[in-house]
């Protein structure tokens, strides 16, 4: 029951696809590259000397008695784009615009990735998507800044790759190789650290819809098991062997603790994010003080683990109705937010923060945004928002056609969407949307094909 795939993109039209994104990566490039600062926002700061301790030391952890300054990424972040940066220190010293240099090469090659993805479908289709990606606002934006997003969708829409590939004739090396490069996406950014138990329930239930028999789909699950174990593996037995820790980073309690649980409250009341962050880690110190612990002597993964428990507490104590709101006003955000509001010259523009305003609803908010914003900007910000609701159309048609055309894939598709929707949660920002957007331009490529076909028969 395996279906034809259709004729592949030529090596001639992926190469004019990589080159034009590249082009528009580089002039967008050049236009920040006057000023440093435009490169170190967020968790560059974490990165960028990270990885010049790991290429000057080859630790991650700093001696005792050094940790603090000792510029040491610890096991805050899972490590493969710290290796990353490390190689570029080695070659190019402390040259932040070599590392984005890298990044703008690596995103013009996951626009050629997405016009492989896209081809699955059709010529045309893979056409469309690829001119999309290159042109697509949240990877242009996204591949100048220092942070493990574009080195992640790399490697993540490699996966997507391989795995529509899987789908359309379930061969077994095809799983194995789908869950490799799911946990090496583990080990970039952990958003996909949930993956590959999906990929090990859909496997097999491809292999049993293609009609390959019980010991295919058995092969077929356990390739990905081992696959996404292999890189995850070593980093994890690291850990538990350093730390007595269960666990790739540190990250866990403090997501929940200053950003989860804030942002439900702020659904919830409107009380501003900032404000609830603090209330709450307060309100956790003083718990464990009462109980004779000082949170900030703890471990780092001893200290992650004592508040979970505490957030993961608190979080089950709220009404339901709170916690949905969040998600959906997440969610909502994360599919329209336009990307230029990333921008660190729009970021510059403007005063205040989104997560801090105090407006319950997203409208309010939106036009508190748009109030501390410079008049400048604000045109930018709003063509931005019709963009992305005509991008949101284009992909909802699209999506429609995907299911009269290949309903499987449409099935994997939404579920795709749902899984990165449900995983971000209430955290908000157009990066958080990365790891969707190579089938959301292949959506928004089907759309698109739709309506040329249109208006031209």
């Amino acid at each position: 029951m395996s279906v034809p795939a259709p004729a592949p993109l030529e090596r001639r039209v992926l190469i004019a696809i990589f080159l034009g994104a590249l082009a528009i990566r580089v002039v967008n490039l050049l236009t920040l590259s006057g000023d440093l600062d435009n490169f170190f926002y967020e968790d560059a700061h974490l990165y960028w000397p990270g990885a010049g301790y790991l290429a000057a030391t080859g630790r991650f952890d700093a001696p005792a008695g050094l940790a603090e300054n000792s510029g040491a990424p610890g096991s805050e972040r899972v490590p493969i784009y710290l290796f990353f940066l490390a190689f570029i220190r080695l070659l190019f010293g402390d040259a932040p615009l070599a590392a984005v240099a890298a990044n703008v090469l690596v995103d013009a090659g996951t626009c050629a990735l997405i016009a492989v993805l896209g081809g699955m479908i059709s010529r045309r289709i893979g056409l469309f998507s690829g001119m999309l990606a290159a042109v697509w606002p949240n990877l242009v934006v996204n591949s100048t800044s220092l942070l493990s997003d574009t080195l992640f969708l790399l490697i993540f829409t490699a996966m997507l790759v391989v795995a529509g590939r899987y789908l359309r004739d379930a061969q077994p090396a095809r799983a194995g190789w789908a869950g490799l490069l799911c946990g090496l996406s583990i080990m970039t950014r952990m958003v996909t650290q949930f993956l590959p138990f999906a990929l090990m329930v859909a496997a097999p239930a491809v292999a049993l819809y293609h009609r390959k028999g019980a010991h295919i789909a058995f092969l077929s699950l356990v390739l990905v098991g081992i696959g996404s174990a292999i890189p995850v593996t070593p980093w994890l037995m690291r850990n538990v062997i350093l730390f007595d820790a269960w666990a790739l980073t540190t990250q866990k309690g403090s997501h929940l603790t200053n950003w989860v649980l804030p942002l439900v409250r702020q659904a919830q009341d409107g009380t501003p994010h900032e404000a609830a962050a603090r209330e709450i880690e307060g309100r956790f110190f003083a718990r464990l003080r009462a109980q004779g612990i000082e949170p900030q002597a703890l471990p780092p993964f001893e200290r992650s683990k004592v508040f979970t428990a505490l957030a993961m507490e608190e979080l089950s104590a709220q009404p339901f109705s709170a916690i949905a709101r969040a998600w959906l006003k997440g969610a909502a955000v994360n599919l329209l937010a336009p990307a230029i509001t990333v921008d660190p010259r729009v970021r510059r523009a403007r005063e205040g923060s989104f997560y801090n305003d105090g407006n319950p609803g997203l409208e309010g908010r939106l036009e508190a945004y748009l109030a501390t914003s410079a008049p400048a900007v604000r045109p930018w910000v709003m063509g931005a928002l019709a963009l992305s609701a005509i991008s949101l159309i284009l992909q909802a048609y699209g999506f429609f056609r995907l299911c009269r055309r290949l309903p499987w894939a449409a099935v994997f598709a939404a579920l795709l969407i749902l899984y990165v929707l449900l995983v971000t949660g209430p955290v908000v920002s157009p990066k958080y949307r990365l790891p969707a957007e190579p089938v959301l331009i292949v959506l928004a490529a089907l759309g698109l094909d739709g309506i040329v076909r249109r208006r031209t028969h």
